[in-house]
Order: structure tokens, then sequence, then C-alpha cells
């Protein structure tokens, strides 16, 4: 019987890797993909030739994300050489912009925001279903790291 119980929680713990992963192509790159940015303009993850980019996935009714994303904009500002692209899930705008409101004004050039409340981006191509995630990608746009919850962006790099 344990043996059962042990060859079942293999099975389960196998299917949920092989549908968690990221779509990537065969040279390790994440695949590209289009956007509409928040001021209604068309763009796509590797117009960014030659920079890390941070992919940040939140919604403005997840607590951690209330509380990490002032500080996610804070360290974006304090790196202009990396793109942030912050994608929010919420279904109604103006949730997303009211978790926003504070700091929009400091927004900068390297900071994408991104609405994307039919799961296209989030779902569909990343595979993200817990917030806060984020995915750092080197220049070259392989995975660097990824953090499943909420990061002190005082110290991640």
């Amino acid at each position: 019987m344990a043996k059962n119980f042990l060859i079942f929680g293999i099975l389960i713990a196998l299917i949920v890797v092989l549908t968690h992963s990221i779509t990537k192509n065969q040279s390790g790159k994440i695949d590209d993909f289009n956007y509409i940015d928040e001021n209604s303009q068309s763009g796509h993850l590797y117009e960014f030739t030659n920079k890390p980019v941070t992919l940040h996935f939140w919604a403005s009714w997840c607590v951690p994300c209330r509380e990490e994303l002032p500080k996610l904009i804070d360290k974006a500002i304090r790196s202009p050489e990396r793109v942030f692209l912050l994608i929010s899930i919420d279904k109604d705008k103006q949730a997303m912009w009211s978790l926003l409101e504070p700091k929009r004004h400091q927004l900068t050039d390297n900071i994408v925001i991104i609405h994307d409340p039919a799961f296209a981006i989030t779902r569909d191509h990343f595979k993200v279903d817990g917030f806060p995630e984020t995915i750092i990608l080197n220049k070259d746009k392989t995975i660097a790291r990824h953090i499943y919850g909420a990061a002190d962006w005082e110290t991640t790099q």
C-alpha cells in the first residue's frame, strides 16, 4: 500500500513539473511574446536586445503583491540598465492602477506596465499560477533566476 502511494506521489509530482514548464526554445531562451503596454503600444520581449529583463507577475488583490510592488518599482528606478515588465492579471484596470498610483509619477522608461486580464502571457505563455512570481532573464533571454513569492528587492539582484 505504501509503495502505491509513493508511485502515485511521484506521478503527481511529474505531472506538476511537466505542466508548469515555461515556454522556451531549444537554445534555452524564453520564447518571444507580444504585449500591449499601459500606453496602448504594442511590444515584444525580444525588442529589449542586450538588456536583462525582469518579468513580474502580480495582482492588486494579492496581499504580498501589494507590499512588494512599491519596493520593486524603487529597485527598477535604481536599475536603468534593466527592463522591468510588470504584468498584472487584474480583471479591473482601475484596480491595477489604484495600486500603482502612489508611484505612477516615478515610473521610468525601463518600467513597462502590462495588463493581462485574459492570462495570455501569465498562464498561457509562462504557466504562472501563484502571485507574486518573478522571472529574471539574462541579456540573452535565458532564465537567471525564478522567484516564487515575494522577494526582498533591496538585496535581490
